[in-house]
């Protein structure tokens, strides 16, 4: 999937407006992971 993969290196920045959803679940960092209340 690496050749394929797209990445803020190809992408560039994005503003934090353009983000859209929901967090439910933390994976990173490893001592916070778990469900997000």
């Amino acid at each position: 999937n690496r050749d394929v993969s797209k990445d803020s290196r190809v992408l560039g920045n994005f503003m934090e407006s353009d983000v859209v959803g929901r967090v439910g679940f933390r994976f990173y960092p490893f001592d916070k992971i778990g469900i997000i209340k």
